[in-house]
């Protein structure tokens, strides 16, 4: 298994290579100290397995991720954290990854997480984030309404939806009118459908 792992700290770097030498004995494990060295080594060669830091310097992982996206890499990607803040999770989510674990069970989650054929989610942070429970509500969007709801949940403003998706602010409006109903929310509640927004955004993306 050809790998790369990203992180700025050396003592995590050693920490990995050396536990996947033990597991994965037949497994290349080469290193990049920041997010601008990950994505020279990513962008340049084909890795099986990429484990990156979200918090790196240059570049973050997620800015690292979002920047592949144009070499059509197949790389599986896992990010590492110390974090559990629900906006860097959704930030990651919107880039996408096959595995999300925090740093304090990495050692304990890595096999798991690279042998599993669905995302990953350390078991902690899902219930940190309540990531299990997902409203009802979200099954009963369309395709439109989730895809504006998507984007009020990475702040973009009624211009900006309507600029991404080529359509009218009158028709968000109207998306947005049907979303109050679909919510529960009460009609012409915009302030409530961005609460509602910010209350699961963890679910969203």
């Amino acid at each position: 298994m050809y790998t790369l792992i990203c992180d700025d700290h050396s003592l995590i770097r050693r920490e990995v290579i050396s536990f996947m030498k033990k597991k994965f004995p037949d497994s290349i494990v080469k290193e990049a100290i920041n997010g601008a060295d990950a994505l020279n080594q990513l962008s340049s060669e084909d890795f099986d397995l990429a484990i990156i830091d979200i918090k790196m310097p240059i570049l973050s992982g997620i800015e690292v991720v979002e920047k592949l996206k144009q070499f059509n890499k197949k790389t599986k990607i896992i990010f590492i954290t110390m974090y559990t803040d629900v906006d860097q999770f959704v930030k990651a989510k919107s880039v996408g990854f096959d595995g999300y674990i925090l740093k304090e069970y990495l050692l304990d989650e890595m096999v798991e997480c690279i042998n599993s054929k669905d995302s990953f989610i350390s078991p902690k942070l899902k219930e940190l984030l309540n990531l299990e429970e997902v409203p009802n509500a979200l099954s009963s969007l369309n395709l439109e309404e989730k895809k504006i709801i998507n984007l009020l949940a990475e702040y973009k403003s009624d211009n900006d939806i309507a600029e991404e998706l080529f359509i009218s602010r009158k028709k968000i409006q109207l998306v947005k009118n049907k979303l109050y109903k679909k919510l529960k929310l009460g009609k012409d509640q915009n302030e409530v459908l961005i609460s509602w927004v910010n209350q699961n955004r963890q679910h969203l993306v």
